[in-house]
């Protein structure tokens, strides 16, 4: 069911589309629910939920065994503390929730211009709990999965989060000077903790992946920016893309940007401006149906516009109606989409459809 046997053939998909190019045909990873697959075990607490790393991974374990991965789709464990957790790396709170963690309920800065000492602490909770997942996944997961970065979030939300984010909104212009500062360190706390992932992840596998389950054997990472949908083109250009480009710059000029939302559009030309992010993921703020809308021929031009600039382009959660429409319009070059069907015969069929796309192309 983890489609480990085909995995030397998705491996070399893999390296031809960051090379914007096709191995065979497309990349389409695909699942589907296993057939009388038992539910995974509920958690007693929202402590044992998003704590406990011995319970995530079993969970992590029962999912896979409900799944049935086909096409380039791989088990991927993904060690979600929730996006921004970098927060509570530096010395901020945390606050459970069903569906998410949450670190700025309680901002840590109460004043931008009289920062605390705010750095990388690997005695944090959260990191604590990371480390842990990460040698769960290297006791138990072994050779039946892959593990991904954690979501360490973008550098302006975390500043958002340690600071407020109504609060960070006048700041902007109350205190550029003191934002910048804040950001800096944000930044610092942020390669570091980047870093030592990277270490902790090459102690058992050869791959890096992320919350996007693609495989790269060099480290790369899914920058995002989720305030931005609030900030002016000039505002994103000042404090946001200078980080973006110190990320993609540290992690090798192999950054993938998370576009999400129409509210990103506004900043696309300024995140294709930076060389070092070489592939972007569209993501939707609507749905069609259980599919995320993002192959609606709406966005098609946004999505040329990313092949023009030479990008790679991941999609995810497509809906499989609209793939012939999709690649009548763009190459399948260098292109990455996910789906899900309800069973391994629809599957199959779609397969066949995403290799008739890919002939000749």
């Amino acid at each position: 069911m983890y489609n480990l046997e085909q995995l030397d053939t998705i491996l070399k998909r893999f390296s031809a589309f960051w090379e914007g190019e096709l191995y065979d045909r497309g990349m389409l990873a695909v699942t589907c629910p296993a057939p009388n697959a038992p539910a995974p075990p509920e958690p007693a607490s929202l402590e044992q939920k998003w704590l406990d790393s011995s319970y995530r991974f079993r969970r992590f374990q029962a999912e896979c065994s409900g799944t049935i991965f086909l096409g380039d789709a791989l088990p991927v464990f993904f060690p979600n503390l929730g996006p921004g957790v970098v927060a509570n790396f530096m010395g901020g709170e945390y606050s459970l929730a069903e569906n998410t963690v949450w670190f700025d309920r309680n901002p840590l800065v109460q004043d931008i211009t009289a920062l605390p000492d705010l750095s990388f602490d690997a005695q944090s909770p959260m990191w604590r709990v990371l480390e842990n997942d990460y040698a769960q996944a290297r006791q138990e997961g072994k050779d039946a999965c892959f593990t991904a970065f954690s979501d360490l979030g973008g550098s302006i939300d975390i500043a958002a989060a340690l600071v407020g984010a109504e609060n960070l909104m006048m700041e902007f212009y109350d205190h550029p000077e003191e934002v910048h500062a804040l950001i800096e360190r944000v930044d610092e706390a942020w390669l570091e903790s980047f870093r030592l992932s990277c270490g902790l992840l090459e102690k058992h596998q050869k791959y890096y992946s992320s919350w996007l389950p693609l495989l790269r054997e060099i480290p790369w990472y899914p920058l995002q920016a989720d305030l931005c949908v609030m900030l002016s083109p000039d505002i994103f250009e000042e404090f946001v893309a200078p980080s973006l480009q110190k990320f993609a710059r540290a992690i090798g000029g192999h950054a993938t940007y998370h576009l999400d939302g129409r509210g990103e559009l506004r900043h696309l030309e300024t995140i294709l401006s930076i060389p070092e992010i070489d592939t972007v993921e569209w993501v939707p703020d609507r749905y069609d149906g259980p599919y995320l809308d993002s192959i609606h021929p709406e966005f098609f031009p946004y999505l040329k516009r990313i092949q023009q600039s030479g990008r790679n382009l991941i999609l995810r959660s497509v809906n499989p109606k609209l793939i012939d429409t999709l690649f009548e319009e763009i190459s399948p070059k260098g292109v990455y989409l996910t789906t899900y069907v309800p069973d391994e015969e629809s599957a199959n069929v779609l397969l066949r459809r995403m290799e008739r796309c890919s002939l000749g192309r």
